[in-house]
């Protein structure tokens, strides 16, 4: 519901009104967001680098779970932990599961009734990878939310990189010109030649 006021600053007989308005939105969702906390990852070879999932802005979360994948050749997970966001005040009033394969990690915590659900900001899982290799991978997620009814929360969700990719558009841009330079002797060889014996 959109709700609009208007205000003026001099009386009604006047020619001249100066409007203020006022917008107000009721029953409108705020944005709940699930990322991967930091965006961009660098290291050399034999590094560690971690990440948090971290969700903002949820309300009446009662279970969530989080799957991370990457390229095992340029990362290998080395440890996983769930986050305090979730934490029941009774710790037997929740549930956990954990799966871990060579390029993916999947996590996912449900509280136990009669425990509350959680709301606000705060870390669902940590990952911390040995690096492989120095190049380019994409660290994506993928997550779920749940109230206590079983509803879905609807967020967004946003991965990290790790490492630079390579940008191979701009890498041919750059290239193309020292090619075309080193050519031109060979195409204009064969006109050299001509214009020589006709001479």
């Amino acid at each position: 519901m959109l709700h609009i006021k208007s205000f003026s600053s001099t009386p009604l007989n006047s020619r001249k009104h100066l409007y203020f308005v006022s917008v107000y939105f009721f029953g409108c969702n705020h944005l709940v967001v699930v990322r991967l906390e930091p965006s961009k990852l660098l290291g050399k070879v034999g590094d560690r680098v971690s990440v948090s999932v971290k969700v903002y802005g949820v309300s009446n979360l009662y279970s969530y779970d989080v799957h991370l994948t990457w390229n095992p050749k340029v990362l290998r997970l080395v440890d996983f932990a769930f986050g305090p966001f979730l934490t029941p005040s009774d710790p037997t009033k929740i549930e956990r599961y954990q799966a871990v394969f060579d390029d993916k990690l999947s996590l996912g915590a449900r509280l136990i009734s009669p425990e509350s659900p959680k709301s606000g900001d705060g870390v669902l899982a940590l990952a911390t990878w040995e690096v492989l290799s120095s190049t380019y991978t994409s660290i994506s997620l993928d997550s779920n939310l749940l109230d206590p009814d079983a509803n879905p929360i609807v967020h967004e969700k946003y991965g990290a990189e790790f490492g630079t990719k390579i940008d191979v558009t701009a890498v041919a841009s750059a290239i193309a010109p020292m090619f075309a330079v080193a050519l031109l002797p060979a195409i204009f060889k064969p006109v050299i030649e001509t214009v020589r014996r006709g001479a």
